[in-house]
């Protein structure tokens, strides 16, 4: 009964630490741009942390159903995730504008037997929806 009544109170307290993780940051400054990186991959490699670049500059890693956020520098901007520092990953470049705040997405897509992986600029409407549902998730920083 005690190991019963051990497994129900755990399972409840596990249960109640899960929710949303998404938390607006600061706005950026007005010689800085705000970056939100985030993946919700859901068909292959869920369980691999990422490597994230930017501008060849190692920022960490970025498990799935999760977010990380960076200041950085206007001007252009490239971003890459992979698997281990050897495979190609994935990239994409953008003109970022001082004072503004940019999203980012890695996430699948199934074409027949094929799993595409993309790594796209997001608008912020879709972002804000997807990162309210990363729940049970940690931002990564």
């Amino acid at each position: 009964m005690k190991l019963l009544l051990s497994f129900l109170s755990a399972a409840l307290i596990s249960g109640c630490a899960t929710g949303p993780i998404y938390h607006p940051v600061a706005p950026p400054a007005p010689d800085q741009a705000l970056l939100y990186i985030y993946r919700v991959s859901t068909l292959s490699g869920v369980l691999v942390r990422l490597k994230l670049d930017i501008n060849g500059e190692e920022k960490g890693t970025l498990p799935n159903y999760s977010y990380t956020f960076e200041y950085v520098s206007p001007g252009h901007l490239v971003l890459s995730a992979k698997r281990t520092p050897t495979s190609t990953g994935l990239t994409v470049s953008a003109e970022i504008r001082a004072g503004q705040t940019y999203y980012f997405k890695i996430y699948q897509t199934a074409s027949g037997l094929f799993i595409n992986n993309h790594f796209e600029m997001v608008s912020p409407e879709v972002a804000i929806a997807d990162l309210k549902n990363l729940s049970g998730a940690t931002a990564e920083k």
